[in-house]
């Protein structure tokens, strides 16, 4: 059935009613708000109401706090923001900011590293300095005490005595490192932090692993083309001339092993970081710091040069004094390198 026009009819349908809509009624009072609608009479004695303005608050999700995550947020927590990447040990990456920790990138930056690591030195100096100290005296002793009481490599006392000499010098740099790692995440770090949560046996077994691929390589490169200089009789060293052509030889052989080690060295110097941070087991540790390495060869093969020239120069100049403060900055600087390249967190810029 058919609703006649006029009055009582829709007053939505087709035909043009735009003087019956209460929007469009000058008359119609719409700011009426709760006090109900006002009548508007029209033939027939019936009204279309008056409804109140809408509201002036935005919608909900319109509003900077809606969900959570504005200022005011639901709670009142605000908005936390984006933590970025996850690392091990629960290390989380931030944005850099002043006071805040960064995070690496992949790419290695050396003065970055070199910078903070010599304040880090400086600013922590009991145990970088002082502990660098009472390490080289320790070791000294222990080497001292082998050499002069065990009767010489003919002992087998004296080989067994090298060999646990070796294996506990592997122990103490994992727990070395680590204790450089933890000075990149926490403001001045104790002795507890070296032995605190340490991966000990992995980290050990990709050290003696390098150890083994360096010298393997080094022999492989330099013995055919200086090996057969050595396979002489003694008597022919007997003139003054075969006895510097020996000596000679003997340098030549050093020096090309010296280099060889140093191009291992952007290749080698990082495996064992990635266990001792509890990024990958042995062979993962292995893969991912090869590739890492690989991607940054040039800058570290650079630095690795330049810091054997300056050490070595330090180390003539003043006596070995040098390596009290150049052997743990040195450390230092390749914890921060390792984590520049493993995308790893980085110090906070100003915490020092």
């Amino acid at each position: 059935m058919t609703t006649p026009p006029g009055n009582g009819g829709n007053p939505w349908d087709d035909e043009d009613r735009s003087g019956d809509r209460p929007e469009d009624r000058p008359e119609t009072n719409r700011g009426a708000g709760p006090s109900g609608p006002t009548p508007s009479p029209d033939a027939g004695g019936q009204g279309y109401p008056s409804y109140p303005s809408y509201p002036s608050t935005p919608h909900p999700e319109d509003n900077p706090s809606y969900g959570g995550y504005g200022a005011g947020g639901a709670g009142g927590q605000g908005y936390q923001g984006y933590q970025g990447y996850q690392g091990y040990q629960g290390y989380q990456g931030y944005g850099g900011a002043a006071g805040q920790p960064g995070q690496g990138t992949g790419k290695v930056t050396v003065t970055d590293a070199v910078g903070w690591a010599f304040r880090a030195v400086f600013a922590n100096w009991p145990i970088w300095i002082l502990g660098t100290l009472v390490l080289l005296v320790l070791t000294f002793a222990v080497s001292a005490l082998i050499e002069f009481t065990l009767g010489g490599p003919q002992s087998g006392v004296y080989l067994i005595a090298q060999l646990l000499f070796a294996v506990a010098s592997g122990l103490v740099t994992v727990l070395i490192y680590t204790g450089a790692l933890r000075e990149i995440d926490e403001p001045k770090v104790g002795l507890g932090a070296f032995v605190r949560d340490v991966n000990l046996w992995p980290s050990f077994i990709v050290l003696i692993l390098v150890q083994i691929f360096t010298f393997v390589v080094m022999m492989v490169i330099a013995l055919p083309l200086i090996g057969p200089a050595f396979l002489g009789s003694p008597m022919e060293l007997q003139t003054e001339e075969a006895a510097l052509a020996f000596a000679g030889r003997a340098l030549a052989f050093a020096g090309l092993t010296m280099l060889v080690a140093v191009l291992l060295s952007p290749l080698t110097a990082f495996l064992a970081w990635y266990a001792v941070d509890r990024r990958a087991g042995v062979g993962g540790a292995i893969g991912t710091g090869l590739r890492d390495a690989l991607r940054n060869y040039g800058k570290l093969l650079l630095f690795f040069l330049v810091s054997f020239i300056l050490i070595g120069l330090a180390a003539i100049m003043t006596f070995g004094l040098a390596m009290l403060v150049l052997g743990p900055a040195m450390l230092l600087i390749q914890a921060h390198l390792y984590r520049q390249m493993s995308g790893g967190r980085l110090p906070a810029p100003a915490v020092r």
